[in-house]
């Protein structure tokens, strides 16, 4: 992905909040888990996933479209 693309910062975000949230839901006490969880999803959903998800599709066509022997 190109540098300060849309679709990169994205990337670059949902790894950072992958960071931060997972490990405190893997490790939460099972009454506080909804909660983690929740933050993490409501950080996510402020992202532009469709930007990530148009680029990574891009990505495939192209691969297929050029790897696929015709």
């Amino acid at each position: 992905m190109v540098d300060g693309s849309e679709a990169k910062i994205v990337n670059t975000k949902q790894n950072e909040l992958s960071t931060k949230y997972l490990p405190k839901a893997i490790l939460a006490k099972p009454a506080d888990f909804d909660g983690v969880w929740d933050d993490y999803t409501k950080e996510l959903g402020k992202l532009n996933i469709k930007a990530y998800e148009d680029r990574i599709n891009e990505i495939i066509k192209w691969r297929t479209d050029t790897w696929t022997v015709k």
